[in-house]
C-alpha cells in the first residue's frame, strides 16, 4: 500500500477565510450540516448583502469545491483505494435573496486535509 497524499492547489486568501469561517461554525455546531447566515458571511468580509456579493461567495465556494483525489486513504476504519472529494455540498439551492445558505461539510475531506497536508489552509483545533 502506498502512502496517502492530498494534492490540491491552494485556494485564494478570500476562499481560505471562508473555509475557516465555515469550519469554525462546524466546530461550534458539532454537526456537518450547516445553516450559515448570509449576513454573518457578509460581515466577515465587510460586504453588503447584494446579488454581486452572493455571486462572489458562490465563486469562493466553487473554488473550495475543486475536487481533490485521494489514493490509499483510510477514514473511520474504511479503506479507500481511490476517492474524489469536495469541501462541501449545497443542500438547498442558494438564491440571491436567501438569508441562509445550507451546506454539508465533507468530513472525509476535512480529515484528509488535517492528516495529509503539510500546511492545511483550515486552522484546525487540536
Amino acid at each position: 500500500m502506498n502512502e496517502p497524499s492530498f494534492i490540491s492547489n491552494p485556494p485564494s486568501d478570500d476562499a481560505i477565510k471562508l473555509a475557516n469561517a465555515v469550519y469554525q461554525t462546524y466546530i461550534v455546531e458539532e454537526y456537518s450540516h450547516l445553516k450559515l447566515s448570509v449576513e454573518r458571511l457578509c460581515a466577515i468580509y465587510a460586504f453588503e448583502h447584494t446579488p454581486e456579493t452572493i455571486l462572489y461567495f458562490k465563486t469562493l465556494f466553487a473554488e473550495l469545491n475543486e475536487p481533490v483525489a485521494l489514493k490509499d486513504f483510510t477514514y473511520e476504519d474504511h479503506y479507500y483505494k481511490w476517492i474524489v472529494l469536495n469541501f462541501c455540498t449545497f443542500e438547498k439551492e442558494w438564491k440571491n435573496e436567501d438569508k441562509f445558505v445550507y451546506i454539508a461539510l465533507n468530513e472525509i475531506y476535512l480529515s484528509a486535509m488535517q492528516k495529509l497536508m503539510e500546511e492545511p489552509f483550515i486552522l484546525f483545533k487540536d
